[in-house]
């Protein structure tokens, strides 16, 4: 029978084979060459339109998984798939079971000695309808992570589509200097420090 324990391992489990992916993944960014332009090599892409991080999210909000091909993480999709797919078939499965145990709890209590269920006497009304609520709440659990894969992957997909275009290159420069500015209270010159950061 599933529970939380095994629904945690399996999610554990796909973590670790879509980890095991990574390491075998090539970069995202596709290129297509360098390019000597004025004495410096210049990278050259081989897409010729801007990546759009909300054709990313609309992707993703319309079909799970589809943003992050289009930002090409297909590292990503046993992630989105396994853990929306097992979090609905756990929930499909708790609700059929809170479903039976709720009918068990309406024949235990409904006074009626010709209407019994499979473990009127067996077990206590107690004990029923603990069942009956052990089941539901792990049910809502269930759906309400599904909601949370589905929303997680909509903006890794944008935070992704977002990175494609972010400056990563090694050509950085910090620079410290002495800088002088006006105090706000007294109007009076005071001496600082400033860190500069630039990308050449």
């Amino acid at each position: 029978m599933f529970n939380s324990r095994n629904l945690s391992f399996i999610l554990v489990l796909l973590a670790f084979l879509a980890t095991g992916m990574v390491m075998a993944q090539s970069d995202s960014a596709a290129i297509a060459g360098t390019r000597a332009i004025g004495g410096e090599k210049v990278i050259v892409s081989d897409t010729s339109e801007p990546h759009s991080p909300r054709k990313a999210t609309i992707l993703s909000a319309v079909c799970p998984g589809a943003g992050q091909i289009y930002n090409k993480k297909y590292w990503k999709l046993p992630l989105v798939y396994g853990g929306i797919g097992v979090s609905i078939y756990l929930g499909v499965r708790y609700g059929n079971d809170y479903r039976y145990w709720r009918e068990e709890y309406r024949l235990a209590v409904d006074g009626d000695p010709d209407s019994n269920g499979d473990y009127t006497g067996i077990l206590s009304e107690a004990a029923i309808r603990d069942n009956r609520d052990t089941y539901r709440r792990w049910m809502e659990l269930s759906y309400i992570t599904a909601g949370l894969f589905y929303v997680l992957q909509i903006v890794d997909a944008n935070v992704d589509a977002h990175l494609m275009e972010f400056d990563v290159s090694d050509d950085l420069s910090l620079r410290w200097e002495p800088h002088t500015e006006l105090a706000a209270l007294t109007n009076q010159p005071t001496v600082g420090l400033r860190l500069q950061l630039r990308l050449k």
